[in-house]
């Protein structure tokens, strides 16, 4: 599950998306018991597709704690879009 408020604009070349998102079976427990994932929207060529650009999101990296996806996050962003703590 890719949490809709979490996803930025990279404000690259290509306007990649990213977003932070977490397992389903860890969804409503603490931020401190991780289960997080980096996801990144991609544009693949598809015949049947509007436009002919079918976007599917994938995992950058997986099974990472709050912390570490949040700094994976501002990295891949290249700026500081969320702070690097845990919610309190």
């Amino acid at each position: 599950m890719i949490y809709k408020q979490t996803i930025k604009d990279s404000r690259d070349k290509n306007n990649t998306l990213y977003g932070i998102g977490r397992k389903d079976s860890m969804h409503g427990k603490q931020p401190d018991e991780g289960g997080y994932a980096v996801w990144v929207r991609r544009g693949n060529y598809s015949g049947s597709a509007k436009g002919g650009i079918a976007y599917t999101w994938r995992k950058v990296k997986g099974d990472l704690g709050y912390v570490e996806a949040v700094k994976l996050m501002n990295k891949r962003l290249k700026r500081k879009e969320f702070v690097e703590e845990l919610p309190k």
